[in-house]
């Protein structure tokens, strides 16, 4: 069986066994040193040199030994929590989580551990508790003021149950002084390295970056001396002014926004207006074009209709000239029909009767003066027959002349 090598003596050592048991063997001429694993002989001769110490103690060895790390692992710090009223302190906790150092990070710390005398090989939990019951009795927590007690958790290797820590301080704390807020932080080692040169805790250091962050005009030394309450109301005070702050932006925003909308819609329905007025005008120009295209199809055939109208009274005039000549033509045909009666009428009365010559000469006179009478009835009757035609197409063109500017007036009323 194996062991660990716990005490060194002349010719004995101290072994811790796997079964949790400390035996005290024979050194021999071997050369050990403490937390060096050996081989323990395990008849029962041997058996009877067992000794029982630290039988409290020893419990606490059995994961060492199953995990293999050695004695070094339960001396060696793993992590440290800190935890700031006002006091600072600071405990380091092993593999194991169990305490195995405490220490104060300023003279109210200091006074503070002072008071705590049995705390190595405790729970995480219960120093801590320790930690806060003597805060109570030192008056650092103080029941009729609002207090805040800041627990910082920096873990090198094995992570602690946080949750388990929390519960438990909060738990506590509410059973000894009602109005405290536990507020649980992670850091990590960086912070703790830097930390420790500005010579306060991971946590408060975190808590006064955030302070800075949010208020450049505090000044790190001023607030390092403040309780963690004073340094949380710094805070919330800074978070309250820049939630104001950025509630007065966003309204500043919503109202420039409001005012850019604004400006978009009156650009938009100024870009709407124009494209009215554009479409406007262009239907305007179309419908003038249209307007000039159809009034010069009109006067087209305005004057299309005036060359058939002067063409139709030109042919008119033919015809009534025709007509005219064709009139005369049958008046001349007439009369001389007529003389031509009258000649064989008289050449008839020339037979039958012997008329004087001086007869025969007056009726030759009145003859041509009758031919005389008939030609100018004949030209009176041409002449007013040609006055009467003027006359009516006189009044026919007077008549189409009416109706024209009747038209024209229509159309006008129209427009």
């Amino acid at each position: 069986m194996k062991g660990i090598v716990m005490e060194i003596h002349k010719d004995k050592v101290i072994v811790l066994a796997k079964d949790g048991s400390f035996l005290e063997v024979n050194r021999g001429n071997r050369t050990l040193d403490i937390g060096q694993e050996i081989m323990i002989d395990t008849n029962k001769k041997l058996r009877r040199q067992i000794i029982r110490r630290f039988v409290s103690v020893a419990a606490a060895f059995i994961l060492l030994l199953t995990t293999g790390y050695g004695v070094y692992g339960y001396y060696t710090p793993y992590g440290y929590i800190n935890v700031d009223i006002n006091p600072s302190v600071e405990i380091a906790y092993n593999l194991y989580n169990r305490v195995i150092d405490l220490k104060g990070l300023n003279e109210d710390g200091n006074i503070l551990i002072s008071k705590i005398k049995d705390y190595r090989n405790k729970p995480i939990e219960n120093v801590i508790n320790e930690v806060i019951d003597t805060a109570v009795e030192e008056a650092y927590v103080k029941p009729e003021e609002e207090n805040v007690i800041l627990i910082t958790i920096t873990e090198k290797k094995d992570k602690v149950d946080d949750k388990k820590i929390y519960k438990s301080v909060d738990s506590h704390i509410k059973q000894k002084v009602k109005n405290t807020q536990v507020v649980l932080i992670e850091g990590d080692t960086k912070v703790y390295k830097k930390a420790s040169e500005d010579k306060v805790s991971p946590g408060k250091l975190m808590l006064i970056k955030e302070a800075i962050d949010l208020n450049k005009d505090i000044k790190f030394e001023e607030v390092a001396k403040k309780p963690v309450k004073e340094i949380m109301k710094i805070i919330k005070e800074a978070k309250k002014e820049k939630e104001k702050d950025e509630e007065e932006r966003k309204k500043l925003e919503k109202k420039a926004e409001k005012e850019m909308r604004k400006t978009e819609e009156l650009k938009i329905e100024k870009k709407e207006r124009m494209r009215f007025i554009k479409d406007k005008l262009y239907m305007k120009i179309r419908k003038d074009k249209k307007e000039k295209k159809e009034d010069k199809i009109e006067r087209k055939e305005v004057e299309k209709d005036r060359k058939d109208e002067i063409k139709k009274e030109e042919e008119e005039k033919e015809i009534e000239k025709d007509k005219i000549k064709e009139y005369i033509e049958k008046d001349q045909n007439k009369y001389f029909e007529k003389k031509t009666q009258e000649k064989l009428k008289e050449r008839r009365r020339e037979k039958e009767g012997n008329l004087m010559v001086d007869d025969n000469a007056k009726d030759q006179d009145d003859e041509n003066k009758d031919t005389d009478d008939k030609l100018e009835e004949k030209n009176k009757s041409k002449h007013r027959y040609e006055n009467k035609y003027k006359h009516d197409k006189k009044e026919q063109d007077k008549d189409k002349e009416e109706d024209k500017d009747k038209d024209e007036e229509k159309d006008k009323d129209e427009d």
